[in-house]
């Protein structure tokens, strides 16, 4: 619609004297207008991109899916045998030359509240907060402890028992510091001349490793942003692919 709308206003010089024409091009451009809502004006100001949320179950196609409507391979990791994506990935056109990724990991405030809510989880009934991992899949504290295990693996090794409270629990959790943690509340661009190039550099923040023992980014990162030249994409249009659901990692699952 903005692109008619660019169209029929362009037209005014070529109009001129024709008033029957001139008042049908007025009636279009004031129903575009109106279609398009109030972000665009007079000035051109930036229009608030339409949202284009995939959604559906973990090895749908979501992921393959966009990466047709982009025209290029690789702009979103894909994989018939495992769920890849594991937080939300934004793609947008953008009239450059190169390709380009914004990651943004989640606020210091926002990764205390996360560890808090997981410790709890895995509170016992003396208030102290326990190591282990629950027997049953079904335990609440189940998803808290793979979730901590996913950050810092190993956190449960060589313990000397439960943490005493909430506040020991949270306290020890947030002096681990390693490659994940350590970008907790930053922002990392990266550009790289092809949309290959770019996916392969941002791979370690949007998949988890397949070493269980190496701290995994997915539960710390926001969401990850792509930039390009994507033909396939028209402007004004963001693509959003999701992590599927009805996946066997809950963590995945409660990103939607």
């Amino acid at each position: 619609a903005i692109e008619w709308l660019d169209v029929l206003e362009k037209s005014r010089s070529n109009l001129r004297g024709h008033d029957l024409a001139e008042r049908q091009r007025a009636r279009w451009v004031e129903e575009i207008r109106e279609l398009l809502g109030p972000n665009v004006s007079d000035s051109r100001r930036a229009l608030t991109p339409l949202r284009v949320v995939l959604f559906g179950n973990t090895g749908a196609g979501k992921s393959t899916l966009l990466n047709a409507v982009v025209g290029r391979r690789g702009a979103v990791a894909t994989s018939g045998l495992r769920a890849c994506t594991a937080v939300v990935v934004e793609v947008q056109r953008s009239p450059t030359e190169t390709f380009k990724a914004v990651v943004s990991f989640i606020s210091r405030d926002r990764y205390e509240e996360m560890l808090r809510k997981a410790l709890r989880d895995l509170s016992m009934q003396d208030g102290r907060i326990s190591k282990q991992q629950p027997a049953s899949e079904t335990h609440p504290g189940s998803m808290a402890w793979r979730l901590l295990a996913k950050i810092a693996p190993g956190f449960h090794r060589g313990s000397n028992g439960p943490w005493t409270d909430i506040e020991d629990a949270t306290r020890c959790m947030l002096r681990v510091r390693n490659w994940a943690t350590s970008r907790v509340g930053c922002t990392e661009e990266v550009e790289a001349a092809t949309l290959e190039e770019l996916s392969s550099r941002i791979s370690r923040f949007m998949e988890d490793p397949p070493n269980p023992r190496t701290p995994s980014c997915s539960p710390l990162v926001d969401r990850v942003r792509i930039f390009g030249n994507f033909q396939g994409i028209p402007e004004g249009v963001l693509l959003q692919d999701a992590p599927g659901v009805a996946d066997a990692d809950p963590f995945r699952t409660g990103v939607v």
